[in-house]
Formats: structure tokens, sequence, C-alpha cells
């Protein structure tokens, strides 16, 4: 009967674990996926967009103006108009 009882214990231990590293990898995972909707939201504009867009179908080597990619400057993204 002792050795049931521990063969019990060591299934319960073992199955316990288990379901702590299920656990521990849903939550990272939960994690990750709200970093990556929080950087969207960020991130998520249509300025940003379309100068990310123009970044990534430059060839290499060339070079625009960084004015150029957003269309705009610092100061209209601060909100105040461009001179």
């Amino acid at each position: 009967m002792a050795n049931i009882a521990e063969i019990v214990g060591v299934i319960i231990v073992v199955g316990g674990l288990s379901f702590a590293v299920l656990q521990l990898r849903q939550f990272r995972q939960q994690q990750r996926e709200l970093a990556a909707i929080e950087l969207f939201r960020f991130y998520g504009n249509s300025q940003f967009t379309e100068a990310f867009n123009r970044v990534m179908h430059m060839t290499e080597g060339s070079r625009p103006k960084p004015a150029t990619l957003l269309d705009t400057s610092f100061a209209t993204l601060s909100g105040r108009r461009r001179l």
C-alpha cells in the first residue's frame, strides 16, 4: 500500500510540474501578444506605415532625405505648423 501511495505522489508531483511549465509558456505567449498589440497601437498609424513601406522598398545604398520619409517635419509631428 505504501508503494502505491508513493507512486501516486510522484505522479501528482510530475503532473503539477508539467502543469506549471505549461502555464508559464502560456503566460509568456500572452505577454508577447500583449506587447505586439501595444506596439501596433503605438506605431499603427498611416504615417508610420507609409514610412516603413518606403524604407522596406528602398534599394540597397539609396538614402532619401530624412524629412521625405514621413513627408513631415518634427515641428508638424509636435503639433506646430511647418513654415
